[in-house]
């Protein structure tokens, strides 16, 4: 491997860990991720308690949270102790060997490897998952109470919609008979015009035949309607 050969050209030792003992042989595992597992839950737990519940733990909250956490375990004394536990400095490779050299019969097959073994406990708090259920539930209950909301705006819209078509609909009606009136009252009044029209064409005949005496004949239906017809002319 280039690795293997980078270190070799360049006179680097290099140790590698053997299976299953990191949780013994690296520093961070043996005296690090615990105190950082348990003070990163410890800000979680007050975090939730502040906000009772009704905020949701964001990326911003999360680098807050985790870097107070970093800065509260990540001190000198635990650096120091992580490797002095690992045998690495002051180097003493006894501290190892005492671990592995432990009779696993001494040792309940159901027990997890504690901090003095350089086990790293994660342990999940309960008040932690009991508020991401509740946060959860809140959620869902927000998401159901925005779609109510939408749901009934959608109605409130298609009844607005309605009404207003509705109303456009009454409009286009009562146009549609003005129209229809105006129209009727225009032909009266174009009949009206020629029943006049007609009754000055004859009252106008009545005359003429009236100043002439030489005339002994009544007027003629045809000759009336010459009359009239000259007359509307």
């Amino acid at each position: 491997m280039k690795f293997i050969e980078h270190c070799d050209s360049n006179r680097i030792l290099l140790a590698i860990f053997p299976t299953h003992a990191s949780h013994t042989l690296q520093p961070l595992d043996v005296a690090i991720f615990s105190p950082l597992s348990n003070a990163y839950t410890k800000q979680l737990d007050d975090f939730i308690n502040d906000s009772q519940v009704f905020t949701r733990l964001t990326k911003r909250d999360f680098f807050r949270l985790f870097r107070a956490s970093w800065n509260e375990v990540f001190t000198s004394k635990n650096i120091n102790s992580a490797f002095k536990h690992t045998g690495l400095y002051s180097f003493n490779p006894e501290i190892v060997i005492q671990k592995f050299s432990k009779k696993i019969a001494s040792r309940p097959l159901s027990s997890l490897p504690s901090e003095q073994d350089g086990g790293a406990l994660f342990m999940i708090p309960t008040k932690v998952q009991q508020a991401r259920g509740i946060i959860s539930q809140k959620n869902d209950e927000a998401v159901q109470e925005q779609a109510r909301k939408d749901d009934k705006k959608l109605r409130q819209q298609l009844a607005k919609q309605a009404k207003e078509a509705e109303k456009i609909e009454r409009a286009r009606i009562q146009q549609e008979k003005r129209e229809q009136r105006e129209q009727e009252a225009a032909e009266k009044q174009r009949l009206k015009n020629e029943q006049e029209l007609a009754k000055l064409a004859y009252l106008q005949v009545q005359k003429d035949v009236i100043s002439t005496p030489k005339a002994s004949k009544r007027p003629t239906k045809a000759s009336f309607h010459a009359s009239a017809a000259k007359s509307a002319s």
